[in-house]
Parts: C-alpha cells; sequence; structure tokens
C-alpha cells in the first residue's frame, strides 16, 4: 500500500526523547501504514542509532539514513530526507517533540482536496526541565513512565512563548514566574486576573498576529474548523510574523521540487529561510488557525547550551538570505513584517547569551563583543526599517547595543 504522507525527522544525540516522538507518529489516527517515515542521523554518539534501529526493524515503512559526517545543523538531513521521500506530501518533526494524534489526518484532508501546496495549523509550548514531559502524554495513550525510563516524568505545565520569557532575570530560568494553565478550554479570566487574554486561542503559538480584517472561510472539509484559506501570501502578509514552525506544516512535494525549495545549510533558522521562501512561492495555502498539529518542547538547559557567537552569526545570515528572498519577489516590504517577530526572538536570546557568562573568561568577553558586531548590523537593519522591539526589557537592549 503506498503511503500518504512522508515524515522526514532530522536527529542527533536525542536518546531521551526520539521514542515520545516516534510513538506520536505511530498513534496517528491516519494509521501509521500510511506514513512514511524518514529518520536522519547527523552522527550521534549516545544510544540514538540503537533506538533508531529498533523502530526500523518493527515498521517496514520506517528508514533510517546515517551521514558519515556531522553536518552541524538539521539542514543538510531535512534536504536528503526531501530526497528520499516518496509520498505526494512531506512533514517534518523534531526528534524531541511530538504530534497531536489527529495531526496527520486533518493536514492530509485539507492539503489533498483542491490546488493547495501548503497547509499548516498551529502549536503549542510546553516547558521541560531536565528532560522533564508530562507522565501522560496527551492523545499518544497515556504512555506508561517504564517505556521511557531515562525520563522524570511531571505532569505538563504549559507556558507562554519564548517572546515573552525576556521578563526572566536568570538564564537558568528559576526567577521566572511560571504561570501553569492546566485547562486551556476557554479558561475564565477571573480565574487568571494577572493574565490578559487568557482564552485558549491566545496562549496557543501566541506570537501569531493575523489581520482582522482578514475573514476566515469555512472549509467544507473540515467541519467545525476556522480556515484560512488564500491564493497567496500576499493575501495574509501577517502571517509572516509568525514562528516558522516547520513541524505544524505539511507541504506538497512537487511544489517544493519544482521550485527548487531547499534548508539553507550549515546555519541556525533555516527552517525560517524554507518555510519563507514556500509562503513566498505558494499558490495555495491554508491556515487552520485553531488546530495544534504539535508540541513544541521548550528546554531551557539546551537552549542556553546552544547559544554561541558562531550562532548568532549563523542567525543573521539566515536574516540576510531571507531578505534577499523577499528582495528578489520584489517584497522588500516584507522584511519589516517579518522581523516583528524576529527581532524580540533574537533579543530574547541574546539576553540570554550575554547573561550566561557570569565568570567571563578573556575569550568569553571577545566571544560576546564579536557576537554584539554581528547582532548590531541586524539591529540596525531593523532601525532602518522603523522597527522596535514590543518588549520593554528588549527595548533597552536594543537602544543599548544601538548606541555602544
Amino acid at each position: 500500500m503506498n503511503q500518504k504522507i512522508s515524515i522526514i525527522i532530522p536527529i542527533f544525540n536525542v536518546e531521551d526523547y526520539i521514542k515520545i516522538a516516534l510513538d506520536s507518529i505511530i498513534n496517528q489516527s491516519i494509521g501509521v501504514k500510511n506514513l512514511e517515515v524518514i529518520i536522519v542521523d547527523d552522527c550521534s554518539t549516545d544510544n540514538s542509532p540503537n533506538i533508531i534501529k529498533d523502530y526500523t526493524e518493527k515498521y517496514d515503512n520506517f528508514k533510517s539514513i546515517y551521514l558519515k559526517s556531522n553536518s552541524g545543523f538539521a539542514g543538510k538531513p531535512r534536504n536528503i530526507g526531501i530526497q528520499e521521500a516518496s509520498c505526494d506530501y512531506i512533514m517534518f518533526l523534531d526528534p524531541d517533540d511530538f504530534y497531536e494524534n489527529d495531526a496527520c489526518e486533518v493536514l492530509y484532508n485539507t492539503i489533498s482536496k483542491g490546488d493547495i501546496d501548503l497547509a499548516f495549523g498551529t502549536y503549542e509550548y510546553i516547558f521541560s526541565n531536565n528532560h522533564t514531559i508530562e507522565e501522560k502524554y496527551p492523545n499518544l495513550n497515556h504512555t506508561p513512565k517504564e517505556k521511557y525510563p531515562n525520563l522524570n516524568h511531571t505532569p505538563k505545565e504549559k507556558y507562554f512563548p519564548l517572546a515573552l520569557l525576556t521578563a526572566m532575570k536568570s538564564t537558568k530560568f528559576k526567577s521566572y514566574t511560571k504561570r501553569k494553565i492546566p485547562n486551556l478550554n476557554h479558561t475564565p479570566k477571573e480565574k487568571y486576573p494577572n493574565l490578559n487574554h487568557t482564552p485558549k486561542e491566545k496562549y496557543v503559538n501566541s506570537r501569531t498576529n493575523i489581520d482582522p480584517t482578514i475573514e476566515n472561510k469555512q472549509d467544507s472539509t473540515q467541519k467545525n474548523r476556522k480556515n484560512l484559506k488564500l491564493n497567496n501570501i500576499a493575501e495574509a502578509e501577517s502571517l509572516l510574523a509568525i514562528h516558522p514552525s516547520i513541524w505544524s506544516k505539511i507541504f506538497r512535494k512537487k511544489f517544493i521540487i519544482e521550485n527548487n525549495i531547499h534548508f539553507p545549510e550549515n546555519i541556525p533558522l533555516q527552517d525560517e529561510v524554507f518555510v519563507v521562501e514556500a509562503l513566498l512561492k505558494a499558490k495555495g495555502i491554508i491556515y487552520l488557525d485553531d488546530f495544534i498539529v504539535a508540541n513544541y518542547v521548550f528546554r531551557a538547559n539546551s537552549i542556553t547550551h546552544s547559544l554561541n557567537s558562531n550562532y548568532f552569526k549563523g542567525f543573521i545570515e539566515s536574516e540576510k538570505l531571507i531578505y534577499q528572498l523577499f528582495r528578489n519577489h520584489g517584497k522588500e516590504s516584507y522584511f519589516k513584517i517579518h522581523c516583528s517577530y524576529t527581532l524580540d526572538y533574537l533579543l530574547s536570546q541574546f539576553y540570554i547569551y550575554e547573561n550566561n557568562y557570569n565568570n567571563k573568561t578573556h575569550d568569553n568577553e571577545i566571544d560576546i563583543k564579536d557576537t554584539r558586531n554581528h547582532v548590531r548590523r541586524f539591529l540596525e537593519k531593523c532601525d532602518e526599517c522603523k522597527l522596535m522591539p514590543k518588549n520593554k526589557e528588549n527595548m533597552h537592549l536594543f537602544n543599548q547595543i544601538l548606541n555602544r
């Protein structure tokens, strides 16, 4: 039987998380037999390859590819996955995140009925510290703790998106007030008097800022679901101001191949470049504004350790590529829309980076100074576009970097 969707997963040293991601695929309501799973290992040195082997031996539609040398970022593994994909539609999943049970079925039904190049929904943030995930996984048939012995199971806690984490005063996130939202089904505002806009939709991908003048259209294939159907991105430019969330999207493979859309390699944030190019070139787009596709697990320790000078250089390089894409399409004005999200994201990460060196060595001081210079160039471009941070803490950092 031919599969319907190819799911591409790049992995590197994810032995603590990969089972959760793969099990979320196995439990898809569309049926695992309808999915082709392509796992590209970027030279893992932990137990990840053995875990992958167990799954590929059990499921014929699970394929593993092992790179000969570490590429450093997810771009190359994802590109290889696209080359190996045999299905008409492609999805992506990061190895430390997981799908909702009906993610593949809903996205497939959305994109396969009509001339659509790209369809996507939204996602939820789950805050995880020291590799902790909830004991009863939502939509994963309440996976027992013993199946994941490396995880210290704790009840799931929902938190605000990363852009709002800039209120924290410690890179260890300990001083940030964790506001648990145990029930997101339109929680009454009076229950959380300090939280403005408590209905569920404000916590799910809350950085999405869709133009309210755009009318959501009902799609007959998705009853009781609000859909935004577009001929092209010009009909909803504000979609460029959201997190790329590559794992919340489904793409028509023919569209990707014919338009030569690929992930830049050797830099972080290559998914942003890929998604922006896809949005610019897509002739049919559907956005499901109230459908949660995936759960994005935010791990404080992982983020902190990955922030270094090379990361920020790569960050700025990806923004240059995105600016060039807009320019090539005669849409330079879109860069300001895109940066309305990126600016606060960059500053919040740079804040974490700068404050991560408590006992600075000479090398770290040099590293930070070099990174500031790269960040300053991007901020100068934002200033030129008359774009300012939305967050007060970020505004202070923005002015500080520009005026030094």
